[in-house]
């Protein structure tokens, strides 16, 4: 609750700024928890406690192969009052922890019991409470990273480990739960052998997010030094903007922010950035909004940024979705897009879709309002999904083909790098999808000419959208990895992808049949 409870002097101050607005809104109140904490409930019963995350049972932590590089916190227990009298206690790792429920409880985890020589108890474990205090001294714990195995090719989940501490002495204190990850830097999402970023989308309303962490791209020659994750970035979808620049979390969407330790830390620990996407409601977009109400939708933004530790919030208005009255002024969006950029921190991913009405006046610097869009937003990318945009830049003109996005104009300030030309639905097959077109066919096949001109396209926009990520149907998980293999020419004809599906059990509401499928 304390990362709830100091959002609320937040409301009295956006009264004050609302109510000077020549455009009022309705106050909405920006604290978006609902009263309800993300944390793992404490209760009232003594516990250990993390000098790393003090609100939270259960720890994430990352350690890497670096040789003496370890990683340390502080264990101390607290008290819900004050000791009687000296108390001598003794922290052990709980090796009777059922590791097999725990994975069933989080879908795609291969936790396994941390080593004994992976990590330390400073002092065997020993913390004393003296007599009057409500928290003990503290003990160090050190975790080396560099001791534990290296995945092999065909098991590169095998990088999660739990270690489990309790109180020796009493079973009424509570747990303390870490969840660690480990790295070579060689497989993360961030690495620089990809040379692109590859954001993916997923549809809480069907999946769970944890289904991202299953695509890996592999090199040919299948050494797992050259393997690393296919998502860089995973948007969730999806937040609406509402009346008075309310923000809308249905039940799904909330649901996953409020259980982040289940769907959204450990995408983190994996190297993933996790952002929201918000998009319109059926009336509403981001270009109907007045000065109050975007003061409004940028508190509760901000908010929920810090509350559920998020990465950044994608911007997607699909102005054909929405009622008759169209663009009500075109120096809205761009207003909410640099009110939000100037709120957020600079560790915060922005990103923006470009469809529609809304966007299509982005390139136009004074009827924005003076606002040059592409300075505060670190991607934009083609909102037509499944129909390939050629870039604004690109030597290749196809204009005769009617999968074409024409007219779409390059925002004022982006760099060209910055701006993402394919966007998919990755449920979809391309190949079957074009087969019969050959414009399609031509656009994306070497012709003779010696150049794959979908590649050449890819490698100068430096991005991949990939809409809507699939489940995996149990006993068909090798015919499933059709829906990325026909995307290898436009990415890097040297490397395949691959997926690697959960083995712990399946869970969700189709528990015969799929493994990411909503458990909730």
């Amino acid at each position: 609750m304390k990362r709830i409870l100091k959002y609320i002097w937040l409301w009295g101050l956006l009264s004050l700024c609302v109510s000077s607005c020549e455009e009022e809104a309705a106050v909405i109140n920006p604290d978006v928890s609902h009263d309800k904490p993300t944390e793992v409930v404490i209760g009232d019963s003594p516990r250990l406690c993390s000098e790393l995350q003090t609100d939270n049972q259960q720890v994430f932590l990352i350690v890497t192969d670096k040789e003496n590089e370890v990683v340390t916190d502080q264990v101390s227990v607290v008290l819900k009052e004050a000791a009687t009298g000296t108390k001598n206690l003794t922290v052990v790792v709980d090796k009777d922890f059922d590791v097999e429920t725990f994975q069933l409880a989080y879908t795609n985890s291969n936790y396994t019991l941390l080593p004994d020589n992976a990590y330390e108890l400073g002092n065997g474990g020993s913390l004393t409470i003296a007599a009057g205090a409500m928290q003990s001294g503290k003990m160090t714990l050190i975790l080396k990273g560099w001791m534990l195995p290296v995945p092999s090719n065909s098991n590169l989940g095998a990088s999660q480990y739990l270690l489990p501490l309790k109180i020796k002495e009493d079973g009424k204190y509570q747990t303390l739960l870490y969840r660690i990850n480990w790295t070579n830097g060689k497989h993360r999402l961030t690495s620089s052998r990809k040379g692109y970023t590859c954001i993916g989308y997923v549809d809480t309303e069907k999946m769970s997010p944890l289904v991202s962490s299953v695509y890996w791209l592999e090199d040919a020659s299948w050494e797992m030094s050259k393997a690393s994750q296919l998502f860089d970035v995973v948007n969730l979808l999806r937040a609406t903007v509402g009346t008075g620049g309310e923000l809308k979390l249905n039940a799904d969407i909330s649901h996953v922010l409020k259980n982040a330790d289940k769907y959204i830390r450990p995408l983190k620990l994996m190297g993933m950035k996790v952002c929201l996407t918000v998009k319109n409601s059926s009336t509403i977009g981001f270009c109907h909004l007045t000065d109050g109400e975007i003061e409004n939708f940028v508190a509760q933004v901000r908010n929920a940024v810090e509350l559920y530790e998020l990465d950044g919030i994608d911007l997607w208005d699909d102005s054909d979705e929405y009622g008759i009255d169209g663009i009500k002024n075109t120096s809205t969006y761009p207003k909410l897009i640099k009110a939000l950029r100037e709120a957020l921190s600079k560790e915060t991913m922005l990103t923006v879709a470009d469809k529609g009405e809304a966007t299509a006046l982005f390139f136009d610097k004074e009827k924005c309002g003076g606002i040059e869009v592409g300075k505060y937003i670190d991607y934009a990318y083609t909102g037509y999904i499944n129909q390939y945009s050629l870039p604004f830049w690109t030597k290749f003109e196809i204009p005769e083909a009617e999968w074409m996005i024409c007219g779409r104009k390059p925002f004022a300030g982006l760099e060209k790098s910055d701006f993402v030309c394919f966007t998919r639905d990755f449920t979809k097959f391309y190949l079957d999808y074009y087969s019969a077109d050959m414009n399609f066919m031509s656009f994306v096949m070497d012709m003779g000419t010696g150049d794959v001109p979908g590649m050449s396209v890819f490698n100068e926009s430096k991005g991949y959208i990939a809409y809507d990520i699939p489940d995996n149907v149990r006993g068909m998980e090798i015919l499933t990895i059709g829906v990325t293999t026909d995307m290898q020419m436009m990415i890097d004809p040297s490397v395949q992808i691959s997926v690697h599906p959960h083995e712990a059990g399946a869970v969700g509401n189709d528990v015969d049949n799929t493994y990411f499928r909503k458990d909730w």
